[in-house]
């Protein structure tokens, strides 16, 4: 079972893409639960919902026996508002499959970070229409982390990260003491290069860049040569590989990359 749920932002724009990816869901197999209210809740013109409201629907899905993945509607903003709050109540949950990407970022990091959970950097339900092909490579990939058979394309130290900009939000919110060597995944969208290098000096100041062995460089919603352009800067000020190119951003294909891998894993 699939919960849909709303921790970031407004959906009521958002409906056709919505309905297209549910659609998408289900003719792959999957059966969905989603709140009623879901695509026409909004506070303060950006929020899916109240705090209260978001963070008990995520909380209520990760508790649902019935329920193998969490899965985002859409990005937007929000997520980090209710952090705290979704990682204490859910600590002696049973995990489950967490998939989003964006402003997910916050609540999957902190998550993977703190629990040790398994969570999934990928398409919300909105892009799913675009790319219902990525269902298939959800089965195996879901499959092969449960059994422990699943060997990343990128190496063997776990990732973390996602959307810089939200990611640079997070410092101080969520304690990286014990992070271990570890690869770094960034991605963003619309934000110019001065507002890029703004956030990710941010991150060289506060995350553990000492254990960050490589930085895997998603798409940045520029132009390519401003984007190598980056990718040149990032390896100059954080003085590690950079990998270019992942399928992991705003544009394009979004592909399914497992945030914190550790024997500590749902069940399927």
């Amino acid at each position: 079972m699939v919960h849909i749920v709303g921790p970031s932002g407004v959906l009521k724009p958002h409906g056709d893409r919505l309905r297209q990816g549910i659609h998408a869901l289900k003719s792959a197999g999957f059966r969905t639960h989603m709140a009623d209210d879901l695509s026409t809740r909004n506070q303060r013109g950006y929020l899916a919902g109240g705090d209260p409201r978001r963070c008990e629907e995520f909380i209520n899905a990760v508790a649902d026996p019935s329920c193998d993945i969490v899965w985002w509607a859409r990005g937007g903003s929000g997520a980090g508002r209710i952090v705290a709050e979704v990682v204490d109540s859910i600590t002696h949950m049973k995990p489950k499959w967490l998939i989003g990407f964006s402003d997910a970022t916050s609540l999957l990091n902190a998550i993977s970070i703190k629990l040790g959970w398994v969570s999934i950097h990928g398409p919300t339900v909105t892009l799913l229409g675009d790319q219902p092909e990525c269902l298939s490579s959800l089965v195996k990939l879901t499959g092969t982390l449960a059994d422990e058979s699943y060997r990343d394309p990128f190496g063997t130290l776990p990732i973390y990260g996602g959307n810089i900009t939200v990611l640079a939000s997070m410092m101080g919110c969520i304690d990286l003491a014990h992070l271990p060597p570890h690869r770094l995944l960034l991605e963003d969208v619309g934000e110019s290069v001065y507002r890029l290098d703004r956030s990710l000096t941010q991150l060289r100041h506060a995350w553990p860049i000492g254990r960050t062995k490589e930085i895997l460089l998603g798409d940045l919603d520029l132009p390519p040569e401003t984007s190598r352009q980056i990718a040149g800067y990032i390896t100059e000020d954080f003085g590690c590989n950079v990998r270019t190119e992942v399928k992991a951003g705003h544009r394009g294909y979004v592909s399914f990359i497992p945030l914190g891998h550790s024997p500590v894993v749902p069940c399927t």
